[in-house]
């Protein structure tokens, strides 16, 4: 807790809140979650039982955790790419990122203050008899309350899936050539030859000379 502590402290210190950049990244994720939700309301609309209000609370919830997903994606491949020691965009990708896991969990609370006898009706279709309502509907609604929990498994899921991935970190080795008068060529390329041909894919390289 610490670290993070210190790790969110210099990412505050190095942001650029004065730039447009900062604020592209909430910007540009709140509106990518609201095409997303208005897609896919479009798109798949009602079916079954549940009403517009069902539907349009799960497109929230479906497109936040995709966004969430992709900014869980960028950060880690940035991470890897060591991009953040060029652009300190760490906080505004943050921000983005608990912006886009808000709007779902809100969307769930919203939801579930109609699992009531009175509210059931305005995201289901309306019961015959009240036997129907007790055993049938909200069985059914509960359901498809619980199944919406289980999308916060995306971001989850592509995080690890990442960090298979990523889970080698990149080695930095400094090379010295050596092209001094003293030194022979062709013992400088064979050597050098012989060091490349043994080191893994995950290595970055700096070479420099002597003179």
């Amino acid at each position: 807790m610490t670290e993070f502590a210190k790790s969110f402290s210099t990412y505050c210190k190095e942001a650029e809140f004065n730039t447009i950049a900062f604020w592209a990244f909430p910007a540009c994720t709140l509106f990518s979650i609201w095409l997303l939700t208005t897609l896919g309301v479009k798109i798949f609309g009602r079916r079954g039982k549940l009403k517009t209000v069902f539907v349009i609370n799960r497109a929230w919830i479906v497109s936040s955790l995709i966004a969430a997903c992709i900014l869980i994606g960028l950060i880690c491949f940035w991470h890897s790419r060591n991009f953040f020691a060029q652009r300190p965009w760490q906080l505004s990708l943050l921000i983005s990122l608990v912006a886009a896991m808000l709007v779902p969990a809100v969307s769930l609370i919203r939801l579930r203050k109609y699992y009531s006898l009175q509210e059931i009706k305005e995201i289901t279709d309306q019961p015959k008899t009240e036997h129907q309502l007790n055993n049938s509907v909200i069985a059914f609604a509960k359901k498809a309350f619980t199944a919406n929990k289980y999308y916060f498994l995306i971001p989850l899921f592509a995080f690890s899936l990442l960090s298979l991935h990523f889970y080698k970190d990149t080695n930095l080795i400094t090379l010295v050539y050596d092209n001094s008068y003293s030194m022979q060529e062709t013992t400088a390329l064979d050597a050098l030859s012989e060091t490349f041909s043994g080191l893994e894919s995950n290595n970055e390289i700096v070479l420099t000379t002597l003179e």
